[in-house]
């Protein structure tokens, strides 16, 4: 925020996120309800879900209200939202990998000012917008380094194989406009290298014999805050001396 501040953004409103609660696993990615202020809608059909947790950013956006937004990303917590109401977001790197390897905490986002401390190597800030050069401008702002420019022709992107959109859980209507688009990248001259997604996700979650390893690398998704109830109980004594790490989960 500062840094988008000393480039002249003008910080408009906090938005909405979902209650932080351990047993709502997978719906933080898809819905921002909260008991204290209600529910996020849609604004593209009030009816439906703008996504998680960072959907309070996302409806903002699709809203028309604000051109540009921050959100927080874990497991798809910028990433999702963005989908679901039709905006562009991105998760700036976290060098997972290296940083398990390394035993760092290098980000390309700094997480210094973040409310609560990150619960994983996973946990990063990253720019929300309603078109992906916004969103470059953002991270260019953001983070002092230009977005390169890459020549499509060497591009290689994965995409997952006929087998996956035949899958009972994929819309058809999704697959139809997400295929649509792959098209239009290998129009331009992308190499889209079909891979086995359930095989891939599959063997990830195979190497991953410990507890530690998984909160490592995110693979415990919403279980994760239990992992960190250290990290909060220090966090809390210098920033929240009344709250108790057991009122912050329940």
């Amino acid at each position: 925020v500062d840094a988008l501040v000393r480039a002249g953004a003008i910080p408009f409103c906090m938005t909405a996120v979902p209650d932080m609660t351990v047993s709502d696993g997978i719906m933080h990615q898809v819905s921002s309800h909260s008991d204290a202020f209600g529910a996020v809608h849609n604004p593209y059909d009030p009816g439906r879900l703008p996504g998680g947790s960072s959907g309070g950013s996302a409806g903002t956006l699709a809203a028309r209200i604000v051109p540009a937004a921050l959100g927080l990303d874990t497991n798809g917590s910028i990433r999702c939202p963005a989908a679901f109401s039709g905006v562009a977001g991105l998760r700036p790197s976290t060098w997972t990998i290296d940083n398990a390897l390394n035993g760092t905490r290098r980000k390309r986002y700094s997480e210094d000012g973040v409310l609560l401390p990150p619960l994983t190597r996973l946990d990063t800030v990253g720019p929300m917008a309603r078109t992906v050069a916004d969103v470059a401008f953002l991270d260019a702002l953001i983070s002092g380094e230009r977005a390169p420019a890459v020549d499509l022709r060497h591009a290689r992107i994965g995409i997952p194989g006929d087998d996956f959109w035949q899958q009972e859980p994929v819309d058809p209507g999704v697959a139809a406009v997400v295929r649509e688009a792959f098209a239009k990248l290998r129009d331009a001259g992308c190499t889209l290298v079909e891979i086995d997604f359930d095989r891939e996700v599959r063997s990830l979650v195979g190497t991953i014999d410990t507890p530690s390893q998984a909160s490592m690398f995110g693979a415990q998704g919403m279980n994760a805050p239990l992992q960190s109830s250290e990290t909060m109980a220090a966090w809390l004594r210098e920033n929240a001396p009344d709250v108790t790490v057991e009122q912050m989960y329940h």
